[in-house]
Protein backbone atom coordinates (compact mmCIF):
# COMPACT_ATOMS: atom_id res chain seq x y z
CA UNK A 1 0.00 0.00 0.00
CA UNK A 2 1.53 3.64 -1.00
CA UNK A 3 1.01 5.90 1.95
CA UNK A 4 1.20 9.05 -0.80
CA UNK A 5 -1.53 7.93 -3.08
CA UNK A 6 -3.44 7.55 0.45
CA UNK A 7 -2.49 10.89 1.80
CA UNK A 8 -3.78 12.56 -1.51
CA UNK A 9 -7.58 12.35 -0.54
CA UNK A 10 -6.65 12.72 3.32
CA UNK A 11 -6.29 15.77 5.46
CA UNK A 12 -2.81 15.93 7.27
CA UNK A 13 -0.53 18.64 8.44
CA UNK A 14 3.11 19.05 7.99
CA UNK A 15 4.98 19.54 11.07
CA UNK A 16 8.60 19.16 12.58
CA UNK A 17 9.37 15.80 14.46
CA UNK A 18 10.79 16.66 17.82
CA UNK A 19 10.40 13.12 19.60
CA UNK A 20 10.29 9.97 17.02
CA UNK A 21 7.82 7.02 16.66
CA UNK A 22 4.25 6.74 14.98
CA UNK A 23 1.38 7.47 17.44
CA UNK A 24 -2.06 7.08 17.33
CA UNK A 25 -5.12 7.93 19.32
CA UNK A 26 -7.36 10.70 20.51
CA UNK A 27 -7.15 14.51 20.51
CA UNK A 28 -7.24 15.75 24.00
CA UNK A 29 -7.65 19.43 23.33
CA UNK A 30 -5.28 21.67 25.66
CA UNK A 31 -6.97 25.21 26.13
CA UNK A 32 -5.05 28.04 27.77
CA UNK A 33 -5.93 30.29 30.14
CA UNK A 34 -9.39 31.74 29.09
CA UNK A 35 -10.55 32.69 32.42
CA UNK A 36 -7.76 34.95 33.03
CA UNK A 37 -8.40 38.46 32.94
CA UNK A 38 -5.74 40.88 32.79
CA UNK A 39 -6.40 44.65 32.88
CA UNK A 40 -6.92 46.48 35.71
CA UNK A 41 -6.51 49.82 37.39
CA UNK A 42 -5.80 50.19 40.80
CA UNK A 43 -6.28 52.90 42.83
CA UNK A 44 -2.90 54.38 45.18
CA UNK A 45 -4.06 52.91 48.08
CA UNK A 46 -4.39 49.28 46.61
CA UNK A 47 -1.02 49.65 45.81
CA UNK A 48 1.03 47.84 48.82
CA UNK A 49 -1.95 45.33 49.18
CA UNK A 50 -1.37 44.32 45.47
CA UNK A 51 2.20 44.01 45.63
CA UNK A 52 1.60 41.95 48.97
CA UNK A 53 -0.44 39.59 46.67
CA UNK A 54 2.20 39.49 43.90
CA UNK A 55 4.74 38.48 46.69
CA UNK A 56 2.49 35.70 47.76
CA UNK A 57 1.85 34.68 44.14
CA UNK A 58 5.49 34.77 43.85
CA UNK A 59 6.11 32.41 47.03
CA UNK A 60 3.43 30.06 45.65
CA UNK A 61 5.18 29.80 42.20
CA UNK A 62 8.80 28.96 43.38
CA UNK A 63 6.90 25.86 45.57
CA UNK A 64 5.20 25.10 42.59
CA UNK A 65 8.10 25.09 40.15
CA UNK A 66 9.97 22.88 43.24
CA UNK A 67 7.38 20.47 43.19
CA UNK A 68 7.34 19.75 39.74
CA UNK A 69 10.62 19.13 40.09
CA UNK A 70 10.48 16.72 42.72
CA UNK A 71 7.62 14.91 40.69
CA UNK A 72 9.68 14.42 37.67
CA UNK A 73 12.99 13.76 39.84
CA UNK A 74 12.77 9.69 39.24
CA UNK A 75 11.67 9.96 35.45
CA UNK A 76 13.95 11.95 33.80
CA UNK A 77 17.81 12.62 33.84
CA UNK A 78 19.24 15.23 36.13
CA UNK A 79 20.05 17.17 32.94
CA UNK A 80 16.49 17.74 32.39
CA UNK A 81 16.01 18.68 35.63
CA UNK A 82 18.31 21.74 35.50
CA UNK A 83 15.09 23.52 33.47
CA UNK A 84 13.66 23.97 36.56
CA UNK A 85 16.89 25.29 38.46
CA UNK A 86 16.77 27.72 35.60
CA UNK A 87 13.02 28.78 35.84
CA UNK A 88 13.40 28.53 40.16
CA UNK A 89 16.32 31.31 39.10
CA UNK A 90 13.99 34.22 37.31
CA UNK A 91 11.51 33.60 39.43
CA UNK A 92 14.45 34.67 42.54
CA UNK A 93 15.73 37.21 39.98
CA UNK A 94 15.78 40.45 41.45
CA UNK A 95 15.49 42.56 38.19
CA UNK A 96 12.47 40.46 36.87
CA UNK A 97 11.18 40.48 40.34
CA UNK A 98 11.61 44.13 40.61
CA UNK A 99 10.58 45.74 37.55
CA UNK A 100 7.45 43.73 38.35
CA UNK A 101 6.81 45.81 41.42
CA UNK A 102 8.00 49.21 40.13
CA UNK A 103 5.22 48.73 36.94
CA UNK A 104 2.60 48.45 39.63
CA UNK A 105 3.66 51.48 41.35
CA UNK A 106 4.31 53.54 38.26
CA UNK A 107 1.16 52.40 36.14
CA UNK A 108 -1.05 52.02 38.63
CA UNK A 109 -2.24 48.35 37.49
CA UNK A 110 -3.07 44.87 39.03
CA UNK A 111 -0.20 42.24 39.54
CA UNK A 112 -1.74 40.11 36.43
CA UNK A 113 -1.54 42.93 33.96
CA UNK A 114 2.38 43.91 35.45
CA UNK A 115 3.46 40.47 35.04
CA UNK A 116 1.96 40.01 31.68
CA UNK A 117 3.63 42.89 30.11
CA UNK A 118 7.40 42.34 31.94
CA UNK A 119 7.34 38.92 30.75
CA UNK A 120 6.57 40.00 27.45
CA UNK A 121 8.97 42.52 27.59
CA UNK A 122 11.68 40.57 28.92
CA UNK A 123 10.68 37.79 25.87
CA UNK A 124 11.12 40.90 23.12
CA UNK A 125 14.69 41.77 25.04
CA UNK A 126 15.97 38.03 24.56
CA UNK A 127 14.92 37.90 21.44
CA UNK A 128 16.74 40.64 20.20
CA UNK A 129 20.13 38.83 21.73
CA UNK A 130 20.16 36.30 18.82
CA UNK A 131 21.78 34.00 20.53
CA UNK A 132 20.24 30.67 20.98
CA UNK A 133 20.42 29.97 24.50
CA UNK A 134 19.11 33.25 25.64
CA UNK A 135 16.30 32.90 23.09
CA UNK A 136 15.20 29.50 24.72
CA UNK A 137 15.01 31.54 28.27
CA UNK A 138 11.73 33.06 26.48
CA UNK A 139 10.09 29.49 26.73
CA UNK A 140 11.06 30.09 30.64
CA UNK A 141 9.48 33.19 30.89
CA UNK A 142 6.47 32.38 28.89
CA UNK A 143 5.69 29.92 31.23
CA UNK A 144 6.52 31.66 34.98
CA UNK A 145 4.11 34.48 33.66
CA UNK A 146 1.26 32.16 33.36
CA UNK A 147 2.36 30.14 36.62
CA UNK A 148 2.43 33.52 38.13
CA UNK A 149 -1.00 34.69 36.70
CA UNK A 150 -2.87 31.44 37.31
CA UNK A 151 -1.54 32.36 41.31
CA UNK A 152 -2.34 35.50 40.84
CA UNK A 153 -5.97 34.67 39.86
CA UNK A 154 -6.61 32.05 41.93
CA UNK A 155 -6.81 29.73 39.48
CA UNK A 156 -3.92 27.31 40.47
CA UNK A 157 -3.45 24.83 37.36
CA UNK A 158 -5.23 21.04 38.88
CA UNK A 159 -4.07 18.16 37.64
CA UNK A 160 -5.31 17.17 34.32
CA UNK A 161 -7.08 13.74 34.18
CA UNK A 162 -6.81 11.96 31.23
CA UNK A 163 -9.55 9.32 31.50
CA UNK A 164 -8.23 7.34 29.19
CA UNK A 165 -4.89 7.15 26.53
CA UNK A 166 -4.53 10.07 24.49
CA UNK A 167 -2.69 12.28 22.47
CA UNK A 168 -2.53 15.89 23.75
CA UNK A 169 -2.80 18.79 21.08
CA UNK A 170 -1.76 22.24 22.48
CA UNK A 171 -0.10 25.75 21.17
CA UNK A 172 1.92 24.84 23.50
CA UNK A 173 3.01 22.85 26.76
CA UNK A 174 4.77 23.79 29.44
CA UNK A 175 6.60 21.99 31.74
CA UNK A 176 4.01 22.00 34.42
CA UNK A 177 1.97 21.01 32.83
CA UNK A 178 3.47 17.95 31.19
CA UNK A 179 4.60 16.96 34.52
CA UNK A 180 0.77 16.89 35.63
CA UNK A 181 0.01 14.33 33.12
CA UNK A 182 0.33 10.33 33.98
CA UNK A 183 2.81 9.27 31.40
CA UNK A 184 1.22 6.05 30.80
CA UNK A 185 -1.91 8.23 29.43
CA UNK A 186 -0.03 10.24 26.91
CA UNK A 187 0.42 8.56 23.82
CA UNK A 188 1.83 11.62 22.04
CA UNK A 189 2.12 15.54 21.76
CA UNK A 190 1.21 18.14 19.16
CA UNK A 191 2.04 21.47 19.79
CA UNK A 192 2.09 24.79 17.26
CA UNK A 193 5.11 26.17 19.02
CA UNK A 194 8.43 24.45 20.64
CA UNK A 195 11.38 23.18 18.31
CA UNK A 196 14.02 20.59 18.79
CA UNK A 197 15.38 22.01 21.91
CA UNK A 198 12.20 23.21 23.41
CA UNK A 199 11.83 21.96 27.04
CA UNK A 200 8.92 19.89 25.62
CA UNK A 201 10.90 18.22 23.43
CA UNK A 202 13.71 17.26 25.64
CA UNK A 203 11.46 15.46 28.23
CA UNK A 204 9.27 13.84 25.50
CA UNK A 205 12.30 12.33 24.17
CA UNK A 206 13.25 11.28 27.56
CA UNK A 207 10.27 9.52 27.93
CA UNK A 208 10.06 8.09 24.80
CA UNK A 209 6.79 9.67 24.06
CA UNK A 210 6.51 11.04 20.09
CA UNK A 211 5.99 14.46 19.55
CA UNK A 212 5.11 16.50 16.43
CA UNK A 213 5.79 20.52 16.48
CA UNK A 214 5.18 23.73 14.53
CA UNK A 215 1.49 22.36 13.35
CA UNK A 216 -0.64 25.64 12.19
CA UNK A 217 -3.94 26.33 13.15
CA UNK A 218 -3.74 23.51 15.44
CA UNK A 219 -7.40 24.39 17.32
CA UNK A 220 -8.98 25.36 14.07
CA UNK A 221 -8.19 22.21 12.53
CA UNK A 222 -8.58 19.48 15.57
CA UNK A 223 -11.67 18.98 17.72
CA UNK A 224 -11.49 17.40 20.94
CA UNK A 225 -11.85 13.40 20.44
CA UNK A 226 -10.45 13.33 16.77
CA UNK A 227 -8.98 10.32 15.43
CA UNK A 228 -5.46 11.86 14.86
CA UNK A 229 -2.03 9.99 14.00
CA UNK A 230 1.52 11.18 14.62
CA UNK A 231 4.09 10.27 11.96
CA UNK A 232 7.46 11.53 13.06
CA UNK A 233 9.00 9.33 9.81
CA UNK A 234 7.17 11.57 7.44
CA UNK A 235 6.92 15.05 9.95
CA UNK A 236 2.84 14.77 9.25
CA UNK A 237 0.11 14.85 11.66
CA UNK A 238 -3.03 13.16 10.30
CA UNK A 239 -6.38 14.46 11.42
CA UNK A 240 -9.53 11.88 11.73
CA UNK A 241 -7.86 8.81 8.95
CA UNK A 242 -9.93 7.23 7.26
CA UNK A 243 -10.44 3.58 7.59
CA UNK A 244 -7.92 2.51 4.77
CA UNK A 245 -5.38 4.92 6.44
CA UNK A 246 -5.59 3.72 9.77
CA UNK A 247 -4.81 0.20 8.61
CA UNK A 248 -2.24 1.34 7.19
CA UNK A 249 -0.47 2.83 10.10
CA UNK A 250 -1.53 0.16 12.28
CA UNK A 251 0.73 -2.41 9.97
CA UNK A 252 3.33 0.37 9.60
CA UNK A 253 3.88 0.73 13.19
CA UNK A 254 3.71 -3.23 13.44
CA UNK A 255 6.27 -3.71 11.06
CA UNK A 256 8.52 -0.37 12.46
CA UNK A 257 8.86 -2.64 15.31
CA UNK A 258 9.61 -5.64 14.11
CA UNK A 259 12.33 -4.00 12.31
CA UNK A 260 13.37 -2.79 15.42
CA UNK A 261 13.48 -5.92 16.78
CA UNK A 262 15.02 -7.43 14.27
CA UNK A 263 18.07 -5.19 13.87
CA UNK A 264 18.99 -6.51 17.64
CA UNK A 265 20.41 -9.41 15.97
CA UNK A 266 23.24 -7.71 15.21
CA UNK A 267 23.79 -5.99 18.87
CA UNK A 268 26.23 -8.99 19.54
CA UNK A 269 27.42 -9.53 16.60
CA UNK A 270 31.41 -8.38 15.17
CA UNK A 271 31.33 -5.48 13.32
CA UNK A 272 33.15 -7.06 10.62
CA UNK A 273 32.51 -6.51 6.54
CA UNK A 274 31.54 -9.13 4.29
CA UNK A 275 35.70 -9.48 3.35
CA UNK A 276 36.30 -9.74 6.83
CA UNK A 277 37.88 -6.30 7.89
CA UNK A 278 36.73 -5.39 11.26
CA UNK A 279 34.93 -1.71 11.66
CA UNK A 280 35.26 -0.03 15.29
CA UNK A 281 31.51 1.13 16.14
CA UNK A 282 31.87 3.15 19.70
CA UNK A 283 28.82 5.05 21.80
CA UNK A 284 28.30 8.81 21.83
CA UNK A 285 26.62 9.35 24.67
CA UNK A 286 24.96 12.93 26.42
CA UNK A 287 24.21 12.04 30.21
CA UNK A 288 24.90 9.34 32.67
CA UNK A 289 21.41 7.61 32.22
CA UNK A 290 22.52 6.51 28.71
CA UNK A 291 25.45 4.49 29.85
CA UNK A 292 23.16 0.88 29.70
CA UNK A 293 23.33 1.69 26.37
CA UNK A 294 27.17 1.09 25.60
CA UNK A 295 26.33 -2.60 26.62
CA UNK A 296 22.74 -2.98 25.20
CA UNK A 297 24.12 -2.35 21.74
CA UNK A 298 27.73 -3.83 22.51
CA UNK A 299 29.88 -0.65 21.46
CA UNK A 300 33.53 -1.01 21.65
CA UNK A 301 33.68 2.06 24.05
CA UNK A 302 32.47 5.68 24.94
CA UNK A 303 33.71 7.82 22.00
CA UNK A 304 32.54 11.35 22.96
CA UNK A 305 31.25 11.51 26.09
CA UNK A 306 29.82 15.59 26.71
CA UNK A 307 30.84 16.46 29.91
CA UNK A 308 28.45 19.37 29.63
CA UNK A 309 25.10 17.11 31.14
CA UNK A 310 26.65 18.70 34.80
CA UNK A 311 26.25 22.09 33.88
CA UNK A 312 23.46 24.44 35.34
CA UNK A 313 23.47 27.12 33.08
CA UNK A 314 21.79 29.46 35.70
CA UNK A 315 25.12 28.94 37.95
CA UNK A 316 28.54 28.56 37.97
CA UNK A 317 30.55 25.36 36.24
CA UNK A 318 30.36 22.29 38.76
CA UNK A 319 33.18 21.77 41.74
CA UNK A 320 35.67 19.46 41.23
CA UNK A 321 33.86 17.30 43.86
CA UNK A 322 31.04 17.39 41.71
CA UNK A 323 32.41 16.50 38.48
CA UNK A 324 34.82 13.65 40.48
CA UNK A 325 32.02 12.04 41.85
CA UNK A 326 30.10 11.87 38.76
CA UNK A 327 33.40 11.40 36.39
CA UNK A 328 34.29 8.70 38.13
CA UNK A 329 30.66 6.43 37.66
CA UNK A 330 31.25 7.05 34.11
CA UNK A 331 34.89 5.74 33.80
CA UNK A 332 34.20 3.04 36.14
CA UNK A 333 31.04 1.47 34.87
CA UNK A 334 33.38 -0.55 32.33
CA UNK A 335 36.44 -0.36 33.37
CA UNK A 336 37.68 -2.55 30.32
CA UNK A 337 36.39 0.04 27.83
CA UNK A 338 37.99 3.29 26.25
CA UNK A 339 35.97 6.12 27.93
CA UNK A 340 36.50 9.62 25.43
CA UNK A 341 35.66 12.43 28.06
CA UNK A 342 35.48 15.48 25.97
CA UNK A 343 36.17 18.95 28.29
CA UNK A 344 33.31 21.23 28.51
CA UNK A 345 32.32 22.47 24.90
CA UNK A 346 30.76 25.86 26.43
CA UNK A 347 30.04 29.17 24.26
CA UNK A 348 27.94 29.88 20.95
CA UNK A 349 24.73 28.06 21.86
CA UNK A 350 25.64 26.64 25.06
CA UNK A 351 25.88 30.24 28.13
CA UNK A 352 27.09 30.17 31.34
CA UNK A 353 27.12 32.82 33.91
CA UNK A 354 29.98 33.87 33.91
CA UNK A 355 29.87 34.30 29.85
CA UNK A 356 26.18 36.09 30.13
CA UNK A 357 28.12 39.33 30.68
CA UNK A 358 30.12 39.24 27.20
CA UNK A 359 27.77 39.59 24.07
CA UNK A 360 28.76 38.31 20.53
CA UNK A 361 27.98 38.71 17.32
CA UNK A 362 28.73 35.73 16.04
CA UNK A 363 29.08 33.43 19.32
CA UNK A 364 30.04 30.21 16.86
CA UNK A 365 32.89 32.26 15.70
CA UNK A 366 33.80 33.70 19.22
CA UNK A 367 35.16 32.85 22.82
CA UNK A 368 33.77 28.91 23.40
CA UNK A 369 35.19 25.80 23.71
CA UNK A 370 38.79 25.30 24.15
CA UNK A 371 38.97 30.13 23.86
CA UNK A 372 37.15 30.04 27.04
CA UNK A 373 38.59 27.49 28.93
CA UNK A 374 42.14 29.03 28.34
CA UNK A 375 41.03 32.06 29.53
CA UNK A 376 39.43 30.80 32.63
CA UNK A 377 42.72 28.38 33.50
CA UNK A 378 41.44 27.43 36.73
CA UNK A 379 37.90 26.10 35.68
CA UNK A 380 40.07 23.76 33.21
CA UNK A 381 42.28 22.51 35.89
CA UNK A 382 39.49 21.83 38.01
CA UNK A 383 38.43 19.32 35.22
CA UNK A 384 41.02 17.97 34.48
CA UNK A 385 42.17 17.33 37.91
CA UNK A 386 38.61 15.51 38.65
CA UNK A 387 39.15 13.53 35.04
CA UNK A 388 42.91 11.67 36.95
CA UNK A 389 41.44 11.53 40.38
CA UNK A 390 38.40 9.48 38.37
CA UNK A 391 40.78 7.56 36.36
CA UNK A 392 41.15 4.72 38.77
CA UNK A 393 41.20 2.46 35.81
CA UNK A 394 43.44 4.01 33.17
CA UNK A 395 40.28 4.02 30.74
CA UNK A 396 40.66 7.73 30.07
CA UNK A 397 40.92 9.63 26.99
CA UNK A 398 40.49 13.28 27.22
CA UNK A 399 39.29 15.06 23.95
CA UNK A 400 39.63 18.93 23.36
CA UNK A 401 37.27 20.48 21.30
CA UNK A 402 37.56 23.68 18.80
CA UNK A 403 41.08 23.49 18.17
CA UNK A 404 42.54 25.75 15.71
CA UNK A 405 46.08 26.65 16.16
CA UNK A 406 49.54 24.56 17.42
CA UNK A 407 50.33 26.69 20.06
CA UNK A 408 46.90 25.47 21.89
CA UNK A 409 47.74 22.09 21.81
CA UNK A 410 50.85 22.95 23.26
CA UNK A 411 49.78 25.04 26.02
CA UNK A 412 47.47 22.38 26.68
CA UNK A 413 49.90 20.09 27.38
CA UNK A 414 51.99 22.43 30.08
CA UNK A 415 48.63 22.77 31.95
CA UNK A 416 48.25 18.64 32.16
CA UNK A 417 51.71 18.65 33.19
CA UNK A 418 51.10 21.16 36.02
CA UNK A 419 47.79 19.54 37.03
CA UNK A 420 49.68 16.40 37.19
CA UNK A 421 52.86 17.50 39.54
CA UNK A 422 49.73 19.08 41.41
CA UNK A 423 47.85 15.88 42.40
CA UNK A 424 51.29 13.66 42.52
CA UNK A 425 52.27 16.12 45.39
CA UNK A 426 48.92 15.25 47.40
CA UNK A 427 49.93 11.46 46.71
CA UNK A 428 47.39 11.20 44.10
CA UNK A 429 48.97 8.31 41.36
CA UNK A 430 48.29 9.57 37.61
CA UNK A 431 46.97 6.23 36.21
CA UNK A 432 47.71 5.69 32.14
CA UNK A 433 45.73 8.09 30.07
CA UNK A 434 45.75 9.62 26.54
CA UNK A 435 44.82 12.95 24.81
CA UNK A 436 43.32 13.81 21.77
CA UNK A 437 42.01 16.88 19.85
CA UNK A 438 38.76 17.68 17.98
CA UNK A 439 39.35 18.46 14.19
CA UNK A 440 36.03 20.47 13.30
CA UNK A 441 37.87 23.69 11.91
CA UNK A 442 39.23 23.54 8.15
CA UNK A 443 42.66 25.27 9.92
CA UNK A 444 42.92 22.26 12.00
CA UNK A 445 42.14 19.88 9.49
CA UNK A 446 44.86 21.40 7.11
CA UNK A 447 47.65 21.03 9.39
CA UNK A 448 46.67 17.80 10.69
CA UNK A 449 49.70 16.14 9.84
CA UNK A 450 51.46 18.80 12.70
CA UNK A 451 48.71 18.04 15.47
CA UNK A 452 49.17 13.92 14.83
CA UNK A 453 52.64 14.96 16.13
CA UNK A 454 51.32 16.12 19.61
CA UNK A 455 48.37 13.45 20.14
CA UNK A 456 47.51 10.16 21.04
CA UNK A 457 44.42 10.09 18.49
CA UNK A 458 41.97 12.36 16.75
CA UNK A 459 38.37 12.99 16.30
CA UNK A 460 36.87 14.33 13.44
CA UNK A 461 33.37 16.64 14.48
CA UNK A 462 31.85 16.18 10.76
CA UNK A 463 28.42 18.46 11.86
CA UNK A 464 30.69 21.61 12.94
CA UNK A 465 33.57 20.80 10.50
CA UNK A 466 30.57 21.29 7.66
CA UNK A 467 29.64 24.41 9.48
CA UNK A 468 33.01 26.14 9.28
CA UNK A 469 34.10 24.76 5.49
CA UNK A 470 30.79 25.73 4.04
CA UNK A 471 30.27 29.02 6.02
CA UNK A 472 26.66 27.67 6.80
CA UNK A 473 25.02 27.97 10.37
CA UNK A 474 23.26 24.99 11.01
CA UNK A 475 20.76 26.17 12.87
CA UNK A 476 19.71 28.64 10.48
CA UNK A 477 16.64 27.32 8.57
CA UNK A 478 17.53 30.00 5.76
CA UNK A 479 20.37 28.33 4.58
CA UNK A 480 19.35 24.99 5.70
CA UNK A 481 19.55 23.61 2.08
CA UNK A 482 23.64 24.45 1.94
CA UNK A 483 24.88 23.05 4.86
CA UNK A 484 25.83 18.87 3.34
CA UNK A 485 28.58 17.09 5.13
CA UNK A 486 29.02 15.16 1.50
CA UNK A 487 29.88 18.35 -0.02
CA UNK A 488 33.00 17.35 -1.89
CA UNK A 489 35.48 19.93 0.11
CA UNK A 490 34.02 18.55 3.84
CA UNK A 491 34.87 15.00 2.07
CA UNK A 492 38.55 16.47 1.23
CA UNK A 493 39.44 17.77 4.53
CA UNK A 494 38.06 14.58 6.52
CA UNK A 495 40.30 12.91 3.35
CA UNK A 496 43.72 14.89 4.38
CA UNK A 497 42.68 13.94 8.35
CA UNK A 498 42.58 10.59 7.94
CA UNK A 499 45.43 9.71 5.62
CA UNK A 500 47.86 12.38 8.22
CA UNK A 501 46.51 10.41 11.51
CA UNK A 502 47.37 6.87 9.19
CA UNK A 503 50.68 8.49 8.26
CA UNK A 504 51.65 9.15 11.95
CA UNK A 505 50.31 6.03 13.15
CA UNK A 506 47.52 7.32 15.46
CA UNK A 507 43.81 6.22 15.95
CA UNK A 508 41.20 8.73 13.71
CA UNK A 509 37.56 8.53 14.38
CA UNK A 510 34.17 10.39 13.06
CA UNK A 511 32.44 11.27 15.87
CA UNK A 512 29.62 13.65 14.21
CA UNK A 513 25.88 13.27 12.59
CA UNK A 514 27.56 11.73 9.34
CA UNK A 515 28.59 7.97 11.43
CA UNK A 516 24.85 7.32 11.75
CA UNK A 517 23.66 8.40 8.25
CA UNK A 518 23.74 5.31 5.82
CA UNK A 519 25.13 7.45 2.96
CA UNK A 520 27.39 9.56 4.43
CA UNK A 521 28.59 6.07 6.79
CA UNK A 522 29.71 4.85 3.59
CA UNK A 523 31.37 8.45 1.93
CA UNK A 524 33.25 8.04 5.13
CA UNK A 525 34.49 4.43 4.35
CA UNK A 526 35.57 5.58 1.02
CA UNK A 527 37.90 8.12 2.64
CA UNK A 528 39.31 5.73 4.72
CA UNK A 529 37.59 6.34 7.89
CA UNK A 530 37.39 2.74 10.14
CA UNK A 531 36.57 4.20 13.12
CA UNK A 532 33.45 5.72 14.19
CA UNK A 533 31.64 7.00 17.23
CA UNK A 534 27.61 7.72 17.20
CA UNK A 535 24.19 7.30 18.96
CA UNK A 536 24.22 4.05 20.20
CA UNK A 537 21.37 2.72 18.92
CA UNK A 538 22.25 3.29 15.09
CA UNK A 539 25.14 0.98 16.02
CA UNK A 540 22.90 -2.53 14.70
CA UNK A 541 21.86 -0.46 11.57
CA UNK A 542 25.45 0.40 10.39
CA UNK A 543 26.51 -3.09 11.53
CA UNK A 544 24.50 -4.53 9.56
CA UNK A 545 25.23 -2.17 6.16
CA UNK A 546 29.20 -3.27 6.78
CA UNK A 547 27.95 -6.64 6.20
CA UNK A 548 27.06 -6.18 2.76
CA UNK A 549 30.16 -4.47 1.76
CA UNK A 550 33.81 -5.55 0.72
CA UNK A 551 35.82 -2.80 2.78
CA UNK A 552 38.80 -3.51 0.96
CA UNK A 553 37.84 -2.88 -2.20
CA UNK A 554 35.76 0.29 -1.01
CA UNK A 555 38.51 2.96 -1.29
CA UNK A 556 39.00 2.72 -4.62
CA UNK A 557 35.95 5.22 -5.24
CA UNK A 558 37.82 7.59 -3.71
CA UNK A 559 39.65 8.51 -7.49
CA UNK A 560 35.92 9.02 -8.89
CA UNK A 561 34.77 10.69 -5.90
CA UNK A 562 37.48 13.54 -5.58
CA UNK A 563 36.69 14.60 -8.49
CA UNK A 564 32.86 15.45 -8.27
CA UNK A 565 31.33 18.89 -8.01
CA UNK A 566 29.12 18.95 -5.76
CA UNK A 567 27.12 16.93 -2.73
CA UNK A 568 24.41 16.27 -5.19
CA UNK A 569 26.88 14.34 -7.71
CA UNK A 570 28.34 12.57 -4.71
CA UNK A 571 24.57 11.50 -3.53
CA UNK A 572 24.10 10.10 -6.88
CA UNK A 573 26.94 8.36 -7.29
CA UNK A 574 27.07 6.68 -3.92
CA UNK A 575 23.37 5.42 -4.42
CA UNK A 576 24.47 3.96 -7.95
CA UNK A 577 27.14 2.39 -6.53
CA UNK A 578 25.36 0.49 -3.65
CA UNK A 579 21.89 0.61 -4.86
CA UNK A 580 21.48 -2.89 -3.45
CA UNK A 581 22.86 -2.16 -0.18
CA UNK A 582 20.45 1.11 0.21
CA UNK A 583 17.59 -1.51 -0.95
CA UNK A 584 18.46 -3.53 1.68
CA UNK A 585 18.43 -0.85 4.41
CA UNK A 586 14.95 0.37 3.43
CA UNK A 587 13.84 -2.81 4.01
CA UNK A 588 14.94 -3.14 7.71
CA UNK A 589 14.63 0.45 8.95
CA UNK A 590 12.40 3.28 8.49
CA UNK A 591 15.04 5.59 9.73
CA UNK A 592 17.51 5.81 6.63
CA UNK A 593 17.86 9.08 5.46
CA UNK A 594 19.30 8.84 1.60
Amino acid sequence: MDIDKLLKSQPFEKGVTISGGISFGKAYILFKNDQIKYAKKISYEEIEGEIGRFYKALENAKKRVKEMKKNLNARVSLEILTIFDAQYAILSDPLFIGEIVDNIKAKNVNAEYSTKTVANNWKIKLQKLNDPYFKERTNDINELAIILIEELSLLGMKKLCLLEPAIIVAEFITLSELVSLEKDKILGFVTSHGGYTSHLAIVARALNIPALSMINNIHNDISHGDDIIIDGLRNILIVKPKKEVKEFYIKEKHNHEEKRMALNEYNKLPPVSNDGVSINFEANLEIIEELPLVEKYNASGIGLFRTEFLIDYTSNLPGEKKQTEYYSQILNYNKELPVTMRTFDIGGDKMIQQMEFYKEENPFLGWRAIRFQMDNINLLKTQLRAFFISNSSGNLKILFPMISQMNEIKRLKETINEVKQELENEGVKINAYKIGIMVEIPSAAIISDLFAKEVDFISIGTNDLTQYTLAVDRGNEKVQGLFNSMAPSVLRLIKIVNDNANMANIPVAVCGEMSGKPLEFIALLIVGIRQFSLVPWKIPIMKKIISTLNIKEIGKYWNEVKFLESHEEVREFLIEKFQDTFKLVKSFTDNYIL
